[in-house]
């Protein structure tokens, strides 16, 4: 080991420090240098965006230029970068540059994530959108900027100073901004609920929105608890606190704000002097150029238009000059007014981007045009009034309520003019009624009640007869439908019976599997193999047999399809197999299913499967990537569907013989289906094209059925069929529809209230008629009598109900109008619409400044009421008031002619009357009874009526309508019933029939399937047997493979038939017999007892059983003899008499047969007997006795309390 000294290793050690450390040191100077300077600049950039706040409300352009400093000295910060972009953001909203404003707070979401930057960028987009009117737009901000709030407020704790701060200014401004705009849209108490989450203490450390927050509540609105007076002086306190720090602040703009507020609490009258009289020391603060009162709310306009117009706030400054021409209005001073309404327009076009305003200045305009006599150009400005509200209805809410009205003071004396007039008239009118009671009696007035009362008779006799006829219709139905069950259940027993069949075979093919598996592995003497393989050929040889009679039992079903041709649309069978969706996906194939309104002619099942099975048929042959297309076009007699795919397609010789069955043989398959992997025997398009072939021999309408296909090799195929149209049926379900719904719209109102709305509808014309004449006090005339009609038509809706429509405020809050569409009223809102509208014309023109104001704010409320979503208001508004002039006119008539002929009445008129108002009474009755209203409340109306004192002719009428009513109600109730109970026995039956129906198509097809992919099998192991032992491995992989698919198959089928459970129930043994049969003695009773036996089970079905008996007995009368076997079962014995000449009947009458086809559909009734009533002991048994041929059947026996004792 080499010694190093100690001095060496020093002098190693300083090299190391020079090389290494000193270079670092060199470069950490570097490093907090550049750290140094990012928080430098960060710190200065804030500062900037801090002097830019602080001058939003003292100088727009000095906040431009710290805004754009900071942006200068950022160095990437995307937080200072977002502020300072809020900033001049701020600025451009202020300036009415919206578009600029707009893309300034979108830059923000894009270039930060400073969560309150972008909150902060949210408030201004809803300040942006509420000047221009995009409320919709301004929700989706409202509730994006709730969301970040709500986020932030989840990290409060983490926020540092001077994000608090900021957070101070975003949480007022929010609410604030939320407030204002719930305030312009008329959302009073949505507007305080906004601002009243936060105090004054929260706005301790922000000067600017503590003005902004006393202002808000000093402008109005927000304010409600105390009586007017109370109110106004409460908003001016909060105004001057506003004002206050304002000064104190120097912010120009809040000066100008308040200024402008109070200015507009001085204009309104009675308010403004009182508050001048109660708030001398405030007053003579703002005064400052010592008007006089009468002149202080101008010159606190112009001070606040001077103030923005050195701001540069455009939006605040045509405000100002509205509400200074609202000033010069006050004065009578139109000429003034006009100007500064001109100029708010003209001076900066930009003002048009903020519709509300516009509109407000618009109607402003209006007013004054039409005080100083310009008709043309206040209707000018009206109409432009009226786009701009069309513009911005559909997303705003209601306006704010308007001031009072004055009363009617002129419609009130009309009315008074016409009652004297009609006093008058009744005075004349006294002595024509005396002469005609002198010259008549009461036959008059009894024949027109006789009348009615025999039309109604009539009616009623057409109404009970279309009941009968209903009735019958229905019982038809049920009829034919219980006919299509019974079909049904007896094609459900073959079908049952050929599944057992099907069944029997599962037996032969395990032992046949077995003898093979044996042969296989045993080594077993010759002899014996011998004996196993002559026993396999004869099991082959019953299964071939079995399958044999499975095919000719099938065939003799074909002919007998059983369709149910109906008119259906295919849309819902298109819906259907459009669900088949996922196994295209599987093989990357899409499915496209055309959507289609054609109706076709045919039966709905068949159909469908058709499509399945062409869709099954395309999906095969398209590769991956491929397209399914099902369409249907309609022509003028047909409806054709097609599928289509885009696969490898077909040659002329395949699309010649596509529908023709392919035998399956392995020695015969070309090359060409070597080739293909995809092979099919065409058994799904055969079955197709048998149903198309058995559409044609139904009728002559079918004669446009067809099955055929289009192909070109490599490019796809299309197999279409075409179907008869189904336009008839589509009218028929149409006819009733369009019969409910003119009932429905013929029964709504009652001839009274229709006549009403008529009547309205007319003044409502004459009310336009009459501005268009220039008779505007006419039209303020009609429009009253519109008002009272309408409101006649409420009190027939309800009664009691309140307010009523008036044309004037009468110290309403609400519009009636309004409120009655909230609630429904069945009113037409368009005869509303007008008449206010034209009111509103008619008010300007004379100068009518409160009834104008009434009525544009009616009939704005109600526009936008009207003609917003139906989906949001649920009900019409009810109406207001103004019947109760006309009440207290009528009031007035019944007393004046009280006084002016008392004794007349009692000495001439007494009998004559009280027997007109008895008839009046009658007659509202027979009213009653030839209306639309039920049975039982004209029965209660007429046992009212029954009860008041009547003369005796008018009583005997009544009786007679009250027990005519009485027979009426009882027939009918009577018969609704019996409908009902038929109606629901028929839709129960037609359940059960579409539930057969189906089953027995399924399994139709599941039992084909079996036959088709079968039978191929047993013939070919019967040739492989005959080749030796040598193809005993074959044999066994076949058998077994045979064996697999036969099972599967046959659960399928068994499937199907548990879908549809046996049902059955106690029956009388006498019921389900033939009339002809006899019964033999029963022992210990009479033959009538023994028809009376109950038996458990399928009525129909042990019905059939009997009948097929009856017809293998040549038609001749059954010779029933009964006995029974213990509690359970009750056995038949019978003798067949076209079973005497067959020795050998009695041995297989019950095996598979054709000829014994009627003896098998027997043995499944027997077998499902016992299978439904868990009696096993059911059975059919043939004996052959004295050269005879007995039946003996053994049936549940149905047990109770009494029999079973």
């Amino acid at each position: 080991m080499i010694k190093v000294e100690p001095k060496y290793l020093f002098l190693a050690r300083r090299r190391i420090l020079r090389r290494v450390l000193l270079p670092l040191f060199a470069v950490l100077p570097t490093v907090a240098g550049l750290v140094g300077c990012g928080e430098q600049a960060t710190q200065e950039a804030d500062h900037y965006n801090d002097l830019a706040y602080y001058y939003h409300y003292r100088s727009l352009d000095s906040t431009t230029a710290y805004a754009r400093r900071a942006l200068q000295v950022a160095r990437g910060d995307d937080g200072v970068i977002g502020e300072s972009l809020n900033n001049l953001a701020f600025v451009a909203i202020m300036r009415m540059n919206f578009p600029r404003a707009k893309q300034l707070c979108d830059s923000v979401n894009t270039i930060t994530d400073d969560q309150i930057e972008l909150l902060v960028s949210d408030i201004l987009q809803m300040r942006i959108c509420q000047r221009e009117s995009r409320n919709k737009d301004f929700y989706d901000s409202y509730q994006q900027a709730a969301q970040r709030l709500r986020r932030i407020d989840e990290t409060s704790l983490e926020l540092t100073p001077r994000q608090q701060r900021r957070m101070v200014y975003a949480r007022s401004e929010y609410r604030i901004v939320a407030s204002a705009y719930f305030y312009y849209v008329g959302l009073d108490r949505q507007s305080a609920q906004a601002i009243s989450g936060m105090g004054e203490e929260d706005l301790a450390s922000d000067t600017a929105q503590l003005i902004n927050y006393w202002y808000c509540y000093g402008a109005g609105g927000l304010l409600t608890k105390g009586s007017r007076e109370e109110i106004y002086q409460q908003e001016f306190d909060c105004l001057m606190r506003a004002y206050r720090l304002a000064m104190e602040s120097r912010s120009t703009f809040w000066i100008a704000n308040t200024l402008q507020a109070l200015s507009e609490h001085l204009l309104q009258r009675p308010d403004g002097p009182r508050l001048m009289a109660d708030n001398p020391r405030d007053i003579r603060l703002i005064n400052t150029d010592a008007m006089p009162d009468s002149l202080l709310a101008g010159n606190l306009a112009e001070r606040s238009l001077h103030l923005f117009r050195q701001f540069g706030d455009i939006y605040q400054k045509a405000g100002s000059l509205r509400t200074l021409a609202n000033c010069y209005w006050q004065i009578d001073d139109y000429h003034s007014a006009l100007i500064c309404l001109e100029k708010a327009l003209e001076e900066d076009t930009v003002i048009n981007r903020a519709p509300d305003l516009v509109a407000s200045i618009r109607e402003q305009l209006c007013i004054v045009y039409s005080a100083v006599d310009d008709k043309q150009a206040s209707d000018y400005n009206r109409n432009l009034y009226l786009d701009l509200q069309d513009q911005t209805r559909q997303d705003r809410y209601y306006e704010a309520h308007a001031d009072q009205l004055d009363r009617t003071s002129h419609s009130l004396n009309l009315m008074l003019a016409a009652v004297g007039f009609m006093i008058l008239l009744m005075a004349g009118l006294l002595g024509l009624f005396a002469y005609l009671r002198s010259r008549g009696g009461g036959e008059g007035t009894i024949a027109p009640l006789q009348a009615s009362l025999k039309r109604w008779k009539e009616r009623d006799e057409e109404h009970q007869r279309a009941l009968d006829e209903q009735y019958e219709e229905v019982a038809e139905q049920l009829a034919v439908s219980r006919l299509h069950v019974e079909a049904n259940k007896q094609r459900h027993l073959e079908q049952r019976a050929k599944v057992s069949l099907v069944n029997s075979v599962l037996p032969l093919i395990d032992r046949m599997l077995m003898e093979i598996r044996r042969l296989v592995e045993d080594h077993e003497p010759a002899t014996l193999r011998a004996e196993r393989m002559a026993y396999l050929d004869e099991l082959l040889q019953q299964i071939n047999s079995s399958n044999a009679m499975l095919t000719e039992w099938i065939q003799l079903r074909q002919g007998k399809l059983s369709v149910r041709v109906e008119s259906f649309p295919l849309q819902p069978l298109f819906d259907l197999v459009a669900k088949g969706q996922p196994e295209f996906r599987m093989k990357a194939i899409r499915l496209s299913v055309d959507p289609t309104g054609a109706w076709v002619k045919a039966d709905r099942v068949l159909t469908l499967f058709m499509v399945n099975t062409l869709m099954d048929n395309a999906r095969k042959y398209t590769d991956e990537g491929g397209t399914v297309r099902v369409s249907a076009q309609e022509a003028s007699d047909y409806v054709e569907v097609s599928v289509e795919d885009t696969g490898c397609g077909m040659s002329e010789d395949q699309v010649a013989h596509l529908f023709e069955y392919k035998p399956i043989s392995d020695e015969q398959v070309s090359a060409q289906a070597v080739a293909s992997a995809r092979r099919s025997h065409g058994f799904g398009l055969m079955n197709c094209q048998g149903i198309i072939n058995h559409y044609r021999k139904l009728s002559q309408l079918f004669t446009v059925c067809t099955l055929q296909a289009e192909s070109t090799p490599g490019k796809g195929s299309r197999l279409f069929f075409r179907l008869p149209k189904g336009v008839v049926r589509h009218l028929i379900l149409l006819l009733p529809v369009l019969a409910c719904c003119l009932s429905a719209s013929a029964t709504k109102l009652s001839p009274l209230q229709q006549a009403l709305l008529r009547q309205a509808s007319l003044y409502a014309d004459s009310v336009y008629h009459s501005n268009i004449a220039g008779t505007y006090r006419k039209t303020i005339r009609h429009a009253d009598s519109c008002c009272a009609i309408l409101n006649r038509f409420y009190r027939t809706v309800r009664p009691y109900g309140y307010p009523l429509l008036s044309l004037s405020a009468q110290g309403k809050v609400e519009v009636p109008e309004v409120k009655w569409l909230h609630e429904g009223i069945p009113v037409n809102y368009d005869v509303i619409l007008s008449m206010r509208n034209e009111v509103a014309v008619a008010a300007l023109a004379l100068h009518e400044w409160e009834m104008y104001q009434y009525n544009n704010k009616a009939y704005t409320q109600l526009f936008k009421e009207s003609s917003a979503d139906q989906s949001l208001p649920s009900y019409c508004t009810m109406m207001q008031r103004s019947e109760a002039n006309k009440h207290v006119a009528i009031a007035l008539l019944v007393l004046l002619l009280l006084i002016i002929g008392p004794a007349y009445y009692f000495m001439y008129y007494r009998h004559r009357i009280s027997f007109l108002l008895s008839a009046d009474l009658v007659r509202r009755l027979t009213e009653t009874l030839l209306s639309d209203a039920p049975a039982m409340e004209k029965l209660k109306a007429a046992e009212a009526v029954a009860h008041e004192p009547l003369p005796a002719a008018l009583q005997t009428l009544v009786e007679e309508i009250r027990t005519t009513l009485k027979t009426s109600a009882e027939v009918e109730l009577v018969g609704k019933e019996r409908i009902r109970l038929l109606e629901e026995q028929l839709g129960r039956s037609e359940l059960e029939d579409e539930r057969l129906h189906l089953s027995n198509s399924t399994l139709d097809n599941s039992l084909s399937t079996l036959k088709h992919e079968t039978m191929y099998y047993p013939s070919r192991m019967a040739l492989l047997l005959e080749e030796g032992e040598g193809r005993l491995h074959d044999i066994e992989e076949l058998a077994a493979y045979y064996r697999d698919l036969y099972q599967l198959l046959c659960l399928q089928a068994m499937g199907q038939l548990a879908l549809v459970p046996l049902a059955g129930r106690a029956v009388s043994l006498g019921e389900v017999l033939p009339a002809s049969t006899r019964v033999g003695d029963w022992p210990g009773g009479s033959q009538a007892q023994g028809r009376n036996e109950r038996l458990v089970g399928d009525a129909e079905m042990l019905r059939y059983l009997f009948e097929l008996l009856r017809k293998e007995n040549g038609g001749r009368p059954l010779e029933v003899e009964l006995a029974r076997k213990g509690d359970d079962y009750l056995l038949l014995c019978m003798a067949i008499e076209g079973l005497e000449a067959r020795a050998e009947g009695a041995a297989n009458l019950f095996t598979p047969s054709m000829k014994n086809l009627p003896y098998l559909l027997c043995s499944q009734i027997v077998r499902d007997n016992g299978e439904l009533t868990n009696c096993r002991g059911c059975g059919i048994v043939a004996t052959r006795q004295d050269n005879k041929t007995y039946l003996t059947i053994t049936l549940a026996r149905w047990k109770n309390s009494k029999s079973s004792s």
